[in-house]
């Protein structure tokens, strides 16, 4: 269930949409709440809110789909980058700093 926290804003207290937010210099997944694009995600004090494009009525039950390709590239970015800055970390003494 997603309550409107305001136009276009849903508001995801059970964590079952799975859409990972900005954050720790990640960008945000994209995707799809019952056929609307979902525009931004992030997250306060632990509650996920997804911006979409369109107004749902309060209670409204969705569906999401997240853009698998787009979230596999960065998972292999992230993965990667940490894999680098660590044989860097271990062979050089260097700090991933950013």
């Amino acid at each position: 269930m997603c309550s409107r926290q305001g136009r276009g804003i849903l508001q995801d207290r059970s964590g079952r949409f799975r859409f990972f937010p900005e954050e720790g210099g990640q960008s945000a997944d994209k995707g799809t709440l019952n056929g609307q694009e979902v525009l931004d995600v992030s997250i306060k004090q632990g509650i996920l809110y997804h911006k979409v494009a369109c107004e749902f009525p309060v209670s409204t039950r969705v569906t999401g789909h997240v853009d698998w390709n787009r979230r596999f590239d960065f998972m292999q970015q992230h993965s990667g980058e940490h894999m680098i800055s660590g044989l860097l970390h271990s062979h050089f003494g260097l700090e991933d700093v950013g």
